[in-house]
């Protein structure tokens, strides 16, 4: 959790408004793919600076840092239309990479323990397409799915030309290279 950062920036949101960790988090509980940014104030900012460019500064100095929601906090419920289920724990919870039609997320998930369903079945009900039915790691959105088979027959867009512009998508904002991923990881 980014205890530092206290106020909070989404760009997928209609007026972009600025939140708390609370409210940025209680706002994307059923919208988990959001693409949030942080806000770095001067102390944290200045501290990772040389102090060559340090002392031109303005003492208000800061800046919105694309991060995840999960790095605010949020713990996505699976059954239960979203919420956490009333029986599961924080240690119920597990991490996964979620390709969605804006991008890469890291999102942590919450397991519903009331039943007997297994997680790639929980994850399919809430239309998320797991890589493997043994402890995914990696999932896509069915929307994502469905848009890139749109942009193949339409457009001719190849797979790894598809994941390449949702990297770029991820990436971009950071100014950073895109992170290299094999395609037949992506072989559905």
């Amino acid at each position: 959790r980014s205890s530092e950062i206290q106020l909070w920036r989404c760009s997928s949101c209609f007026g972009g408004r600025v939140l708390c960790t609370s409210c940025v988090v209680t706002s994307h509980q059923y919208n988990p793919f959001h693409n949030i940014y942080g806000y770095i104030h001067s102390t944290a900012a200045l501290a990772r600076m040389s102090n060559r460019w340090s002392c031109s500064l303005p003492n208000d100095f800061g800046y919105f840092k694309r991060l995840s929601l999960q790095e605010a906090g949020l713990q996505v419920g699976l059954g239960h239309d979203g919420d956490l289920c009333p029986k599961s724990l924080p240690n119920d919870s597990f991490k996964m990479t979620i390709v969605h039609t804006n991008g890469q997320h890291l999102v942590t998930f919450r397991e519903c323990c009331c039943g007997d369903k297994e997680r790639w079945q929980q994850l399919l009900e809430y239309n998320i397409f797991p890589a493997t039915d043994q402890h995914p790691q990696t999932g896509f959105t069915i929307e994502m799915l469905e848009h890139q088979k749109t942009f193949s027959l339409r457009g001719k867009t190849s797979l790894y030309e598809y994941y390449q512009a949702l990297l770029d998508l991820t990436n971009s904002a950071e100014g950073r290279a895109t992170k290299s991923y094999s395609v037949r990881k992506m072989h559905i």
